[in-house]
């Protein structure tokens, strides 16, 4: 009977022992288990907290003025800065109005971004843009390729418009003159438009007239002729063009210069009759026009375009 007391009270000591140890655990599992728990609320209340400090300092810092007057970067991806470029720092400066009309005091607003980059490439100084970036120290960087003014078009109604070297406008500020480019002279279609009816700039000429006259501004260009001796070129007939100098003499080229009509002498050998033209005090003068189109200079009888 003692024996069989003792058995029994030795299994209850080891239940219990047994129940003792699975209550310990559990009650070590709970405890581990409340302190993830804890730890993970603090940590992100840490998070949420910093967050909301480093924002907080953004919106400080902007409302300082740092977003609303950003420092301008603009960084060429090409190579070409704006004053390589021809751009005057006037619309540069202009440029840099038009962003901060739009701009916003939240350095987080990314619309702002998108807004500054449309602003840009709307204003036809601009052929593309790589990327708009804000940077934490007010530096507002754009890393853009600039379009270079070629030549002041004046179409048949309206107003002078700036083109660049692909014929597509170019914004001028009011305060700003074209003043010193060579004229391209009644082109057959206005200014591109859009949709709703304003100047497209930055778009292309519709048609190639524009686009010929400034092929052959270029090539004068190459023979150092354009800057000392051509003032104006009359599209109004794209097939027979007119060059206008400094002195007001009047010289039919012909048409463009990729595309030789029956009748005209090549472009190397009008290029050369013209550049002796210029050069000759007799002929480059005000007076009837002259024909360089078939390789000789002869008076031109027709009417003038």
């Amino acid at each position: 009977m003692a024996k069989g007391k003792s058995n029994s009270k030795n299994a209850k000591a080891k239940r219990a022992r047994i129940n003792g140890g699975a209550i310990v655990r559990s009650l070590v599992g709970e405890g581990v288990e409340a302190a993830w728990r804890i730890g993970t609320v603090v940590l992100v209340l840490t998070l949420v907290v910093a967050w909301i400090a480093g924002r907080s300092s953004l919106q400080e810092a902007a409302a300082r003025g740092q977003a609303l007057a950003p420092v301008f970067v603009f960084t060429p991806p090409d190579g070409v800065d704006a004053q390589s470029a021809g751009v005057p720092a006037e619309v540069v400066a202009s440029l840099e109005q038009l962003v901060l009309a739009g701009w916003s005091t939240d350095p987080f607003d990314r619309e702002a971004l998108k807004a500054a980059r449309a602003v840009l490439l709307g204003s036809g100084w601009i052929t593309s843009i790589e990327q708009v970036r804000r940077h934490p120290d007010g530096r507002l960087e754009v890393e853009c390729s600039w379009r270079t003014p070629r030549a002041e078009v004046h179409p048949r109604r309206g107003t002078p418009v700036l083109v660049g070297d692909d014929a597509a406008p170019m914004r001028v500020p009011s305060d700003l003159s074209a003043g010193g480019l060579v004229k391209i002279l009644d082109p057959l279609e206005g200014a591109p438009m859009d949709e709703q009816g304003r100047i497209a700039y930055g778009r292309p000429w519709g048609l190639s007239d524009v686009a010929d006259a400034i092929a052959l501004l270029n090539l004068l260009a190459d023979r150092d002729l354009e800057r000392t001796y051509i003032a104006s070129i009359s599209v109004r007939d794209p097939e027979r063009m007119v060059i206008t100098t400094t002195n007001g003499a009047r010289i039919v080229w012909g048409g463009p210069v990729d595309a030789r009509r029956p009748g005209e002498a090549s472009v190397q050998e009008r290029l050369g009759l013209l550049s002796s033209t210029l050069r000759d005090p007799s002929m480059n003068r005000s007076g009837p026009t002259i024909d360089i189109t078939t390789g000789r200079a002869t008076r031109d009888v027709r009417p003038s375009p």
